[in-house]
């Protein structure tokens, strides 16, 4: 398993999220935390903690906190960032 600082895993997920945000105003996409779930990445009892923690921290977004909890790789983030912005490029 790699790993990589917290400031770059910042950035990746941001200009992720950024990419989303530039899509279709047409396409609907389910929030990232279900997503993870319903494709089997994490599973609800990791999402709820990993929501929990991220009302308490609040700046940090899910995928880092389920990276920093060690429930997700970050070649799973990776993976499932590139995945879901496929699926949504393709609807």
């Amino acid at each position: 398993m790699r790993y990589i600082s917290a400031p770059s895993l910042t950035r990746a997920v941001a200009d992720q999220l950024e990419d989303l945000a530039h899509l279709d105003e047409g396409t609907h996409s389910r929030p990232f935390g279900r997503y993870l779930v319903e494709e089997g990445y994490i599973d609800a009892a990791q999402l709820r903690d990993a929501l929990w923690r991220q009302q308490k921290l609040r700046a940090q977004r899910i995928g880092e906190i389920l990276v920093q909890m060690r429930a997700l790789s970050v070649d799973a983030l990776e993976r499932a960032i590139r995945l879901q912005l496929d699926t949504l490029a393709a609807a």
